[in-house]
């Protein structure tokens, strides 16, 4: 390998895991705000005060910030891993025998569990509470 080779092959690394830490940071992220939104959705609906216009617009507002939000988070990690598969894929396994070993050595299928399943469960979880939210008050579960 060449001098200019291997500081290419040096730069794509430095791109790889800066994308990787990036898109760690967004999950993170996304699944605290999640767990916020939730505990705030389930204050407002266990306050006892169901038959009120107020606390059911705070109730359906969480839950529609709920699923734009996981929407959001889901695109934000799909366009970081798109990206980094890509240079994966079309650069670093083609020109480094050692991400080559690498790659095949941690390859998995649980890889979509992060960045498409949980925000696609928390997307159905929120619909579901936006369902329990527009019950009348005598119907909450």
């Amino acid at each position: 390998m060449t001098l200019e080779q291997e500081s290419s092959v040096a730069r794509a690394w430095d791109i790889y895991k800066h994308g990787d830490i990036i898109r760690t940071y967004r999950i993170s992220y996304g699944l605290v705000a999640q767990a916020m939104f939730m505990v705030s959705y389930v204050t407002a609906i266990s306050s006892g005060k169901e038959s009120e216009i107020r606390f059911k617009c705070i109730e359906v507002s969480l839950c529609l910030f709920g699923i734009a939000f996981s929407i959001i988070q889901f695109l934000l990690t799909r366009s970081i891993s798109f990206r980094l598969r890509k240079l994966r894929s079309e650069y670093l396994v083609a020109i480094d025998p050692v991400f080559l070993v690498y790659d095949k050595a941690f390859s998995t299928r649980l890889g979509p569990v992060q960045t498409v399943w949980i925000p696609a469960a928390l997307a159905i979880v929120w619909v579901v509470m936006l369902v329990v939210a527009l019950l009348p008050a005598n119907l909450h579960l």
